[in-house]
């Protein structure tokens, strides 16, 4: 009778390191694309943040005063040019005549650029743009009422 062998065959250990590397290599790339799917989204939430940022800026521009211009916040770049898609006009007032803006629609072009996360990113925002009219008087208004003379004595009384 043969005694029975012990242990692992060279065959049988170089079945299971193939098995194992195949097993860690597809683990490998799992993990590969997890991280890259992690990146591109690290990358889009900074990029969506930037652009919030950028839009709450440009909430406080008014292009007919500002029709282009450039500044930082914190690690954030902001450049702006606008252009009027029509002739600034003059708003109503609350009876018929003109009001006291001049108002016109602008479409501005945001660029902005975030250090050293983001790269270059664009976008294009429609915008009103105003200015207070240089107070002018009514021509059509009564002119400054006459104030009375004081009466003497009590009104309503005969002398």
């Amino acid at each position: 009778m043969k005694a029975l062998a012990k242990g692992f065959s060279l065959l049988e250990a170089i079945v299971a390191m193939v098995l194992i590397a195949t097993a860690g290599l597809a683990l490998f790339a799992w993990i590969n694309g997890s991280f890259q799917s992690l990146e591109r989204i690290q990358s889009s939430n900074a990029r969506a943040l930037a652009e919030t940022n950028a839009l709450q800026f440009m909430q406080t521009v008014n292009p007919m005063k500002d029709p282009a211009g450039k500044t930082a916040l914190g690690n954030l770049n902001v450049e702006w040019k606008s252009r009027a898609l029509a002739p600034p006009r003059t708003n109503l007032g609350s009876g018929e005549g003109p009001g006291p803006f001049t108002m016109a629609l602008y479409e501005i072009d945001v660029s902005i650029e975030q250090l050293p996360d983001v790269p270059h990113d664009t976008f294009v925002i429609r915008q009103i743009g105003f200015e207070r009219a240089p107070y002018q008087a009514d021509p059509f208004a009564d002119p400054a009422p006459i104030k009375p003379s004081p009466a003497k004595g009590v009104p309503g009384k005969l002398k």
